[in-house]
């Protein structure tokens, strides 16, 4: 079983969910590595210095061992068959304003994530370009990272627009061209990181 149990040995929401999903007929791959359970594995092992507004580096090294361990745990080797940004164009995105992210995979990015939630909330006092556009591309780049596909990620530059910018209003985030080139450009920016590692 994958489930890491909580202090003391006990057993913890993450293996509930696991073994709920495993019952439903997803794979140990797909069981581990859902957005339900590595959020109950965050939230079960979060040292979080909320004065600091940061995560603490045991917290950091225990997400991504948490992240990428769990796609490791397979019962068989099996192809991939989740639905990602990879090898693919954002073509035929459906782009409205009242698009919403995938709240699992939003509510892992910013708990695990502070500076994920800051791009979100267009607070990054670290960006030398403060428009629209370049918080634009940081949230396309952290989607795409986290294996997004190209519609969650569109849905995710509107939602930010829609409830954080300045204007609260679209520009150019319902433009088909615009969002293509963001996250094609994001896109390489991703594959080009994972090949230096």
């Amino acid at each position: 079983m994958y489930g890491p149990r909580g202090p003391g040995g006990k057993y913890c929401l993450a293996d509930d969910l696991y073994l709920k999903a495993r019952s439903a007929g997803a794979t140990a791959e797909q069981a581990a590595s859902s957005p339900q359970v590595l959020l109950a594995l965050a939230k079960m092992y979060a040292p979080y210095d909320r004065e600091a507004s940061e995560f603490s580096p045991e917290y950091k090294n225990y997400v991504y061992r948490t992240i990428h361990l769990a796609r490791l745990q397979t019962d068989t080797p099996q192809p991939r068959t989740v639905a990602s940004s990879e090898g693919t164009r954002p073509n035929r995105l459906v782009l409205r304003w009242d698009a919403e992210p995938p709240a699992d995979k939003l509510q892992l990015l910013r708990v695990t994530n502070p500076r994920f939630e800051q791009s979100y909330r267009r607070q990054r006092p670290d960006l030398a370009d403060q428009s629209d556009s370049a918080y634009d591309f940081s949230l396309a780049i952290f989607a795409l990272r986290a294996h997004w596909t190209f519609q969650e990620a569109a849905d995710l530059l509107i939602a930010s627009r829609r409830e954080f910018s300045d204007t609260r209003r679209p520009g150019k985030a319902l433009r088909h061209d615009y969002q293509t080139r963001t996250l094609t450009r994001a896109q390489e920016i991703v594959r080009r990181r994972r090949n230096e590692h």
